[in-house]
């Protein structure tokens, strides 16, 4: 055995799990959901669309058909259908894959999808992307998101204007008011606890069986 004085980065705490996170990776997987969550391809439909704020919207509520889309959107909806995530019912009009469209939106809304807290339809279609590598896998403790908001509490690693709790502390140079003691205080305390959190979600995955 040998003792060491290096910390261990939080970002290269491993995962129990081999396959913790994905985050987007490939550029048609982004257009995919560029189309289904934004105003694009509204813009290239026949008639007024006011009132909704992406294609997946629109088309859950209104009866459409390719054909309701100007041109040169058609080839962009087929295209959507071709990818899975919109399908056509058996009268020809427009319908949503909700499996995939909920996966894809968690992806596009949070930048990343945990595996383990997936059901078994959008796990299936994980495991899809990440065989097509449309997706970035990683297996470790924290998400990318959680990193960068450790670090930019912590130290300066990644933000210059971070509150470097942890330099301010362990060198003894915290010299704020008490309201900004108590702040630090909070943000300190909620680390813990988030990595705590962290850490039981750890044992919960790998262990179902435990109580």
């Amino acid at each position: 055995m040998a003792i060491s004085s290096n910390p261990v980065r939080i970002g290269e705490l491993k995962s129990f799990l081999e396959q913790k996170y994905a985050y987007l990776k490939a550029e048609n997987l982004k257009e995919e959901m560029r189309f289904l969550f934004t105003f694009n391809l509204m813009f290239g439909m026949n008639f007024v669309w006011n009132g909704y704020e992406s294609l997946v919207q629109i088309i859950s509520k209104e009866h459409l058909f390719v054909t309701d889309f100007a041109k040169p959107a058609q080839g962009w909806i087929n295209w959507l259908v071709e990818r899975g995530s919109l399908c056509l019912k058996n009268d020809g009009s427009l319908g949503l894959n909700i499996a995939r469209c909920a996966l894809l939106y968690d992806l596009y809304e949070n930048e990343v999808v945990c595996f383990a807290h997936q059901k078994a339809k959008p796990r299936e279609i994980l495991d899809e992307l990440v065989k097509n590598e449309e997706v970035e896998v990683e297996s470790v403790v924290f998400s990318r998101q959680e990193r960068d908001y450790y670090n930019y509490v912590l130290n300066k690693k990644e933000f210059s204007n971070s509150l470097d709790l942890r330099n301010a502390f362990l060198h003894g140079s915290f010299y704020g008011t008490d309201k900004e003691l108590q702040q630090a205080y909070i943000e300190t305390l909620k680390i813990f606890i988030m990595i705590v959190v962290k850490a039981n979600e750890e044992f919960c995955l790998e262990f179902p069986e435990k109580e």
